[in-house]
């Protein structure tokens, strides 16, 4: 009885959604009313709009789509730190081009 304490203060909303995702929702889906639908022949269950399962289904939907856009936001401010350098780069050849142009 005596395991280590949970420290909730240490669970980030990402480390929430991966539990969602990969144990709460799997209990929906593997749900008897879900296994009856499959041996009738639905494709999908109805599920209540509103209901929990949709809101988590859409929780987790909302997370994959907030990390695709930090990947994109980190891949783009890669690219824009490179395009940055590559101004610098450029500024200091063309201040050497036109100094030694002014020279002549």
């Amino acid at each position: 009885m005596g395991g280590p304490e949970l420290n909730l203060d240490k669970i980030t909303p990402e480390f929430a959604a991966k539990i969602v995702k990969h144990f709460v929702l799997p209990m929906f889906d593997n749900s008897a009313s879900s296994r009856v639908g499959r041996r009738l022949g639905q494709k999908q269950t109805l599920v209540q709009s509103g209901s929990i399962y949709n809101e988590l289904k859409l929780s987790d939907q909302l997370n994959e789509t907030l990390t695709l856009v930090r990947n994109e936001v980190m891949r783009l401010t890669g690219s824009l730190e490179e395009e940055r350098e590559n101004r610098r780069i450029f500024e200091h050849k063309h201040k050497a081009l036109t100094l030694k142009f002014l020279q002549q």
